[in-house]
């Protein structure tokens, strides 16, 4: 907690927070071989790590949803430099690719899971265990996000 407040006053207070949002991420070798390179639903995992390096260098604070949340209510200060990262979806390259980036600078995110709840469930059970900072939610709650903020999200790749 000390060291969040200490953010704040180094900082500043936010008042607004971008969310980046991913779906896939992938090595720049097999964005080429699968010739998704000009998909835009899909980032090279040099560029994620580029990004997330950025983030780190650069001193941001990534928050949960559910401080975004408290944020938009009023309920919560974020510091000035403050992101939400998440992923929709859930593709294995998630797990695979951006969770050790994101892992190695200590940063959270939210990967959005679609499929049937069963289906839901087995996988996220599997996976939890393996994914400490990463929050798992339902594909449509993000829409129930979106449409409780008065101020704009930003979203970008």
């Amino acid at each position: 907690m000390q060291i969040f407040l200490g953010r704040i006053v180094r900082q500043g207070e936010a008042n607004q927070v971008p969310v980046l949002l991913y779906h896939h991420i992938l090595p720049k070798d097999d964005l080429e071989g699968y010739r998704w390179n000009n998909n835009d639903s899909v980032v090279s995992l040099e560029s994620f790590q580029a990004q997330m390096k950025y983030l780190k260098d650069n001193n941001y604070y990534t928050a949960t949803l559910k401080d975004l949340e408290r944020f938009i209510k009023g309920e919560q200060k974020l510091p000035k430099k403050t992101v939400v990262i998440t992923f929709d979806d859930g593709y294995l390259s998630n797990l695979v690719h951006a969770y050790p980036v994101m892992k190695e600078y200590g940063f959270k995110g939210t990967i959005f899971v679609i499929g049937d709840s069963e289906k839901k469930e087995k996988r996220k059970n599997m996976i939890l265990p393996l994914l400490k900072g990463f929050i798992f939610q339902k594909q449509k709650n993000i829409q129930m996000y979106l449409n409780m903020a008065a101020i704009p999200m930003i979203f970008t790749l």
